[in-house]
């Protein structure tokens, strides 16, 4: 059985590679299925590529309330953990099950009561409109298993035990593909495979989670550890909330980009939509670089101020690699633009935007991986407002200024040309967050001692 990390003292560029690592194999085990998911529906059927692709904003919604939750009790966890309080984090655990499930019935009625108003807004044709409703119900309904699951395994990343966490995450990963895969070309159910897939996947791994979680004494039936954490409704006000808000900023203008994509017809959208799902799967590492050095500094913030030379550290350590990294995944998504889109969608016209889309906006995601980093890293230290602030800035520019051109010109590629050039000038957003972060955490008096300590 793994071991905790010792966050407090172990070398930091050691503990990043250590903890990052693991979450971003997790990560991209996670995207592979997403967009395996989308690669079936490909070869599955136009009309569920079609479908898939303006699913996209309704994900970012799920996206928004399971990260909000997830993210929201690993922070809490993390910092208890450097509190040495391992009976209050039995109560979170348990605290933040109940707030998952709770707020998830909540989200899914708001659906049902206003999703037929959303739809209408994509003018879907009408054989396809009852079936486009059918599967939003349905995904959403999953939501709350899958919150369940999030939080079960935040748990463990909380504590340390992250590659634990990872090894759940890949089973998850393969037990759903093979499930969707199954359900898409064996049983033929179209586009509620994915339904029937996430279901059967999230149930297994609720079950294996809940053993690991027993065995390692997080959750522990006792009636002393059911009465509800306080605390919890702190950490999900300080971190959930603006997670969350920043996901539903990405929800709505996905909504916008679907609108300014339509006018060119249903292949560019669900090239768009292919496109934009290999970005996130690109970007998505970022997400859990910065997830990583958020746990490594709420450790330490946990600690006391003694340890908060050390959160500054992890920031300026953890911003280069980030960059190297990004700086590989870039010239990969430029050069071999066609090859990946080509996995991904039969349909000539849909494969020619999607390759467009990656041409122009790729080269930028060196800068774009920086601000999600960076973005991430705010979100767990009580630095969410910020977060939200500047993620709608970035997508009102883009609507506003790319929408706009694309209209004035008729073409696609003002859009996409938008997004690179705001995504370069968010290096500027990344400089001054480390600025903010190291005027709070390290004085001049602190330099050495951080150094020491590293």
């Amino acid at each position: 059985m793994q071991k905790s990390m010792n966050f407090l003292a172990g070398k930091i560029p050691h503990l990043i590679i250590k903890v990052t690592l693991p979450m971003i194999l997790a990560s991209l085990v996670t995207q592979i299925v997403q967009l395996t998911n989308i690669a079936f529906m490909g070869n599955v059927g136009d009309d569920e590529a079609y479908l898939r692709s303006l699913y996209i904003p309704f994900a970012f919604l799920i996206i928004a309330l399971t990260e909000g939750i997830q993210i929201s009790n690993q922070v809490s966890i993390a910092r208890l953990k450097g509190e040495g309080k391992d009976e209050d984090i039995r109560l979170n655990i348990n605290s933040f099950i109940i707030l998952g499930i709770g707020i998830s019935l909540i989200v899914l009625l708001l659906v049902v009561l206003f999703a037929p108003m959303i739809i209408s807004y994509f003018q879907i044709p009408n054989h396809l409109e009852k079936r486009f409703m059918h599967f939003i119900y349905l995904m959403f309904l999953s939501s709350i298993f899958s919150v369940f699951f999030m939080v079960l395994t935040s748990s463990l990343r909380g504590i340390g035990k992250v590659n634990l966490s990872t090894l759940l995450v890949i089973f998850y990963a393969l037990v759903n593909v093979g499930a969707v895969y199954y359900c898409s070309f064996v049983v033929k159910l179209g586009l509620l495979s994915i339904f029937y897939g996430n279901m059967l996947s999230t149930l297994i791994l609720i079950v294996v989670t809940l053993m690991f979680l027993i065995r390692n004494k997080l959750l522990v039936f006792n009636r002393k550890y059911f009465k509800f954490y306080r605390k919890s409704i702190h950490y999900l006000k300080e971190v959930g909330i603006p997670i969350s808000l920043s996901y539903i900023v990405i929800f709505v203008s996905s909504f916008f980009f679907n609108l300014i994509i339509k006018p060119f017809g249903p292949e560019a959208i669900a090239g768009f939509g292919v496109a934009y799902y290999i970005q996130t799967f690109s970007l998505v590492p970022s997400i859990a670089i910065g997830t990583a050095l958020g746990i490594i500094m709420n450790h330490n913030i946990g600690a006391g101020k003694q340890y908060y030379p050390r959160v500054y550290n992890t920031f300026k350590t953890g911003s280069i690699y980030t960059f190297l990294f990004y700086l590989v995944i870039s010239t990969i998504l430029v050069f071999f633009r066609e090859e990946i889109v080509s996995l991904m969608i039969k349909n000539e016209s849909s494969i020619r935007e999607a390759v467009l889309y990656l041409f122009i906006v790729a080269p930028s995601h060196l800068f774009m991986g920086l601000s999600l980093m960076t973005i991430t890293i705010l979100e767990q230290i009580n630095k969410g407002v910020i977060a939200v602030l500047f993620n709608a800035l970035y997508f009102i520019t883009i609507i506003g200024v790319g929408w706009f051109l694309t209209l004035h010109y008729g073409e696609s590629n003002y859009l996409y040309w938008t997004m690179t050039l705001t995504n370069g000038l968010g290096i500027i957003f990344v400089v001054a967050m480390g600025y903010i972060i190291r005027k709070e955490f390290i004085s001049e008096v602190k330099i050495k001692r951080a150094a020491n300590l590293s």
